[in-house]
C-alpha cells in the first residue's frame, strides 16, 4: 500500500503505535477532518517513503515529535488545528525536501526555529494563532521559493524586517496580529517589498507599527489585489502613488491616524471591490471620481472629518452594497441618485448634517437591511413606501426635522413579516 486516506469521517482513538511496520512503502497518510486523539506516535518516522503526512483538524495533543524530521522525503506536512502544545521540534529543519508546512491553531510556544527556513524547497508556511513569540529569523530569507507566508495570530515580536524582500516569489505575506513594530518612523519594510513582483497579498493589521506610510507603497507589485493595514496606529496621510497598484480589489486601513484628504489617485484602481477607511481623522470631500469605480462594493468612510457633498453621481456605482458614510460632517441634500441603487444592503448616513426631504424612491432599496439617516437636519414627512422594504430590519431616522404622522405601512409590518420568523430587529423614529 502506497497510499492511506480515511480524510473526512468520525474516526476517534488514537493512531497504532506501529502503524509503519506493516506499510513500508507508505508514501501518502491522509487522516485529518476526524476525531483522532493522543500523542502523535514518534515512529512514524519508520515510515520513511512519506511523502505527505496530513493530520490535521483531529484532537492530537502533546507535542510534535522531533523524529518526523527523520522522514527525508517528505513533501507537505499539515498538523494545523489541533491540540498540540510544546515548542517546534528545531529536527524539523532536516526536512530537506519539505514544501508545505501546515501547523497553525495549536496550543505551541516558543519562537520558529531558524532551521526551518534553511529548507531550500519551502515554498508554503503556515503557522497562526499558535502563541509563538520572538522575532522572525534571518534564516528566512535562505528560503527563496517561499510563495506563502502566513504568521497571524500569534506575539511575534521586532520590527518587521527589510530581509523580507528578499523573498522573490512571495505572493501572499500574512503578518497580521501580532507585535510586530517598525525599524523607522516611515515604514521601511515596504519598501524592502518593492522587490517582491509578485505579491497579491499583503496583511500587516493589529501590529503597533506607529509610524507613516512611505512613498514607496506606491512601487508594490502591480499584482497586489489585498493590502491590509487596519489597526496600525499609522499616521500622516496615504500616499497619492497608491493609485499605481491597479490591481487592487481590497485596500483596508481603517482604525488608524489617517489625516488629509483622499488622493485623487484612487481613480485608477479600477478593480476595487472594498474601500475601508472608517475611524481615521481624514479630511476634505469625497472626490466625484469615486463614482467611476464600477467595481466597488464596499465604501466604508465612517468617523473621519469628511466634508462637502455626497457626490451627484453616487447611484453610477450600481455594485454599491454598502455605504459607510456615517460621523463626518457632510453636507447639502442626500443626491437623488442614490435612490437609485436597488443592490444597497446597508446605508449609513447618520450623524452628518445632512438637509432635505425624503422622497418616495427610498422605496428602491428593495434588499437594503440597514438604513441609518438619524442625527441630520431631514425635514418633510417619512414616505410611505419605507414599508414596502421587506427586508429592512434596522430603521433609524432619530434626532432629525421630521413632520407629520408616521406611516400606517412602516407601524404594521406587512404580511411577509407578520407570517415568517423575520422581524424588524428595531424601528427609531423621530417626529416634530
Amino acid at each position: 500500500m502506497e497510499i492511506l486516506a480515511f480524510t473526512g469521517n468520525n474516526f476517534t482513538g488514537n493512531l497504532p503505535l506501529h502503524i509503519c511496520h506493516g506499510l513500508p512503502r507508505l508514501q501518502g497518510f491522509l487522516l485529518s477532518k476526524n476525531e483522532l486523539g493522543g500523542e502523535i506516535p514518534s515512529n512514524l518516522s519508520e515510515c520513511l517513503q512519506l511523502e505527505n503526512l496530513s493530520l490535521s483538524l483531529n484532537k492530537f495533543s502533546g507535542s510534535i515529535p522531533g523524529e518526523i524530521g527523520r522522514i527525508r522525503t517528505l513533501q507537505n506536512l499539515y498538523l494545523g488545528s489541533n491540540d498540540l502544545s510544546g515548542a517546534i521540534p528545531l529536527e524539523l529543519g532536516n526536512l530537506d525536501n519539505l514544501k508545505l508546512l501546515s501547523m497553525g491553531y495549536n496550543f505551541l510556544n516558543g519562537s520558529i526555529p531558524a532551521s526551518i527556513f534553511n529548507i531550500s524547497s519551502l515554498q508554503y508556511v503556515e503557522i497562526q494563532e499558535c502563541y509563538l513569540s520572538g522575532k522572525l529569523p534571518i534564516s528566512i530569507a535562505n528560503s527563496s521559493k517561499l510563495t506563502t507566508i502566513f504568521l497571524a495570530l500569534n506575539n511575534f515580536n521586532g520590527p518587521i524586517p527589510n530581509f523580507l524582500g528578499n523573498l522573490r516569489f512571495i505572493e501572499r505575506l500574512v503578518l497580521s496580529d501580532n507585535n510586530f513594530i517598525s525599524e523607522s518612523p516611515e515604514l521601511s519594510f515596504i519598501t524592502s517589498l518593492t522587490k517582491c513582483r509578485h505579491l497579491k497579498l499583503l496583511s500587516i493589521s493589529n501590529n503597533p507599527l506607529n509610524g507613516t506610510l512611505p512613498l514607496s507603497i506606491g512601487n508594490l507589485s502591480t499584482s497586489l489585489q489585498y493590502l491590509r493595514g487596519h489597526s496600525c496606529d499609522l499616521r500622516g496621510s496615504i500616499p497619492n502613488r497608491i493609485g499605481n497598484l491597479t490591481s487592487l480589489i481590497n485596500l483596508d486601513l481603517f482604525d488608524n491616524d489617517l489625516a488629509e484628504s483622499i488622493p485623487a489617485s484612487m481613480v485608477n484602481l479600477q478593480k476595487l471591490q472594498g474601500l475601508d477607511l472608517y475611524h481615521n481623522n481624514i479630511s476634505g470631500s469625497i472626490p466625484d471620481s469615486f463614482c467611476e469605480l464600477q467595481n466597488l462594493y464596499k465604501l466604508a468612510l465612517s468617523e473621519n472629518q469628511i466634508s462637502g457633498a455626497i457626490p451627484g453621481c453616487i447611484g453610477n456605482i450600481t455594485t454599491l452594497g454598502y455605504l459607510e458614510i456615517d460621523s463626518n460632517i457632510l453636507t447639502s441634500t442626500i443626491p437623488a441618485s442614490l435612490w437609485l441603487l436597488k443592490g444597497l444592503l446597508e446605508l449609513n448616513l447618520s450623524t452628518n448634517i445632512l438637509t432635505g426631504s425624503l422622497p418616495q424612491e427610498i422605496g428602491n432599496l428593495e434588499f437594503a437591511f440597514l438604513i441609518d439617516l438619524s442625527v441630520n437636519r431631514l425635514s418633510g414627512i417619512i414616505p410611505n413606501t419605507i414599508g414596502d422594504l421587506q427586508t429592512l430590519s434596522n430603521l433609524s431616522l432619530t434626532h432629525n426635522a421630521l413632520q407629520g404622522s408616521i406611516p400606517e405601512s412602516v407601524v404594521i409590518s406587512p404580511s411577509p413579516w407578520r407570517n415568517s420568523s423575520i422581524s424588524r430587529t428595531w424601528i427609531f423614529l423621530s417626529m416634530i
